[in-house]
């Protein structure tokens, strides 16, 4: 049985010249995401990031309100795309390249789960290279139903990359979350 539109998320990361750009994106996409909350949750989540700002606390500049997320899929997936862009570039710890930071807390089934989750080093080294190439980000993640209205709303982006993933954003957290894991216990040796 193949997954429709709906059962599908994508993850989105456009690269703009400037952070007032990236969030003009993000507030265009926003109301996307508000549009899609008056007909039914489900999970969107969006940052905006400088991707060169030395200061890791400082790199994320606009998110997506928590409130929205519980609303969606419950508390413990919070912060994606901001915890995804961390990772964006290096790759993730379990797709064979280092990982940083990392320490969040990690849900149980990240931590019994051993594979490698629905993003592969190809796939992160599209999406990231179009972080390591922007003065600013825009991370999104989001249901496929809803990808030709979050494309016009991000129109203004200089690059862009996405991934269309047979996956459930609790998937593809599992993934981050495994991966912040290996990356802890990589710093303590």
């Amino acid at each position: 049985m193949s997954l429709g539109n709906e059962d599908m998320i994508v993850i989105l990361v456009a690269g703009y010249s400037s952070v007032t750009a990236a969030v003009g994106g993000f507030d265009a996409v926003s109301a996307v995401f508000d549009e899609r909350d008056a007909r039914g949750a489900a999970y969107c989540n969006a940052a905006v990031i400088n991707p060169h700002d030395m200061d890791v606390s400082s790199r994320v500049l606009r998110e997506t309100p928590p409130s929205r997320q519980r609303q969606a899929v419950g508390a413990h997936i919070e912060d994606l795309a901001k915890r995804l862009g961390r990772y964006l570039g290096a790759g993730l710890a379990l797709a064979g390249g280092p990982a940083g930071g990392g320490g969040e807390d990690i849900p149980v089934a990240a931590i019994a789960d051993d594979s490698t989750g629905p993003l592969d080093r190809d796939d992160l080294n599209k999406l990231g290279a179009v972080q390591e190439t922007a003065s600013a980000v825009l991370i999104g993640i989001f249901p496929a139903v809803m990808s030709d209205r979050i494309a016009t709303a991000t129109q203004a982006a200089d690059t862009r990359a996405t991934k269309e993933l047979s996956a459930s954003a609790e998937q593809l957290e599992a993934q981050i979350a495994a991966a912040e894991r290996k990356s802890i216990a990589d710093a303590q040796r």
